[in-house]
């Protein structure tokens, strides 16, 4: 099967995109306009759908039993997640009182969710990329999982309200719902890394991306004005639009070029460091003197200690793992593991 190089400069793109969508969407208190703090549902998606395009191209370069393959991937979060914790617990970030905050925190880490999503998805993806052989077998899964989302929905949500990207409304229906979708994602990307390796992306690509996050915000902002909340599970179209197209684009020629001859050094580094500045970047967020800090310095702050932290903990490692570096031409070393909360470690190597 051919495969894009492990390299391949849209992949850091997407991830650079996904972790500072990531950011921006907790940063409304840092913005004159609390609404441009937005763009959290994108960034999860793609770092779900990048890490089961990387994790695939790792799989069918070399398949591994799936212990062997799960206990790799799993340290590969639990190392960072280790050393960044430990050092929120020191500077008193986080209180450990009981073996059950020890729990929740190292182990079942519910302040990332991200993390223990991901790691519940590793089993199920392993299957999918094993035993589904044809696209045939791949629209039955899509399908399947559309299905489920809409039922569960259907069932048992309580359409009052905007849910779908709400944690703080019905909790229990809304973490499975959130589940379910985003594991949709990660089998998308093992979808395109299998059948469309090769793609490049056009003029109409970017168009389409465009109009998809329009699409999707003017929806959301619909819902209970125009649109009842019994309809708002439509808000899923334009977000996987958003996702196809984001790839797509990623891999015009111009765009990709463009992008990496102007800023190929940052976008390998952020490429490089998502999954440290994931896990540091609350910890900067709520530091007091940010707010003292006007607009748009108090961004330039965060941003730069941030980065600053994600750097130095990504040195900090007990196993092989390469630290993450920009080379000359702004491309990530192949043998990086360029670990993003997607855990975009996933990269084949």
């Amino acid at each position: 099967m051919t495969l894009i190089k492990s390299n391949d400069t849209s992949l850091d793109i997407l991830k650079a995109a996904a972790i500072l969508l990531v950011v921006n969407s907790h940063l409304d208190e840092f913005y004159p306009i609390p609404q441009l703090g937005t763009g959290g549902m994108f960034g999860n998606e793609l770092f779900f759908f990048v890490s089961g395009y990387g994790l695939f191209l790792s799989f069918d370069k070399k398949a591994e039993p799936l212990w062997q393959w799960l206990k790799r991937r799993l340290a590969r979060i639990y190392e960072p997640l280790f050393v960044v914790v430990t050092f929120l617990v020191l500077v008193g970030h986080f209180q450990i009182h009981t073996l059950s905050d020890f729990f929740w925190l190292y182990i079942v880490s519910k302040v990332y969710w991200f993390l223990p999503a991901i790691m519940a998805f590793y089993l199920p993806i392993y299957f999918v990329m094993s035993r589904l052989k044809t696209k045939r077998e791949y629209i039955y899964l899509f399908v399947v999982i559309s299905i489920v989302y809409i039922l569960l929905f259907s069932i048992f949500a309580e359409k009052t309200a905007w849910i779908t990207e709400n944690f703080n409304v019905q909790t229990s229906v809304v973490v499975p719902l959130r589940m379910i979708y985003y594991f949709g994602t990660m089998a998308l990307g093992v979808y395109m890394a299998r059948y469309q390796s090769k793609t490049f992306g056009s003029n109409y690509d970017i168009v389409f991306l465009l109009l998809s996050a329009a699409a999707y915000y003017l929806f959301v902002a619909s819902l209970g004005r125009f649109v009842p909340f019994q309809l708002q599970i439509i808000d899923r179209v334009p977000a996987a639009a958003f996702l196809v197209f984001a790839f797509r684009a990623a891999r015009h020629p111009t765009v990709n070029r463009v992008i990496i001859e102007n800023f190929g050094g940052m976008i390998a580094l952020l490429a490089g460091l998502t999954l440290q500045i994931y896990l540091i970047h609350d910890y900067i967020l709520h530091m007091d003197v940010l707010r003292s800090i006007a607009f748009p310095a108090n961004l330039i702050v965060f941003a730069t200690a941030t980065v600053a932290l994600a750097i130095m903990f990504d040195k900090i490692r007990f196993s092989g793992r390469t630290a993450a570096k920009p080379v000359p031409d702004g491309r990530l070393r192949p043998d990086q593991s360029a670990a993003s909360p997607s855990m975009a470690s996933e990269k084949a190597q």
